[in-house]
């Protein structure tokens, strides 16, 4: 489920903080439920974009959240056919 422009939002990082206050879990838990590192998910937050297992880690955790796919990926791509 990538995005829609096949590039990440430019509030991505926010969307990620985002989604581990959703979670609950603190960074360590969060970086283990995607299957990555704790560095790796700061490197995120720092404007470096997941690899594409880790980005299927992510998309993975997020449908798991109540509202994690929504605050992930934006309801503009829910609501488009590549979030369909």
């Amino acid at each position: 489920m990538p995005y829609p422009s096949g590039e990440l939002p430019d509030d991505f990082a926010e969307r990620l903080e985002q989604l581990k206050q959703a979670s609950g879990l603190s960074w360590d838990a969060f970086a283990e439920a995607i299957g990555v590192e704790r560095k790796q998910v700061l490197r995120w937050r720092r404007g470096t974009e997941p690899s594409g297992s880790a980005y299927h880690g992510l998309v993975e955790l997020a449908r798991l959240i109540p509202g994690g796919i929504e605050i992930l990926l934006g309801e503009d791509f829910l609501d488009s056919p590549e979030g369909s």
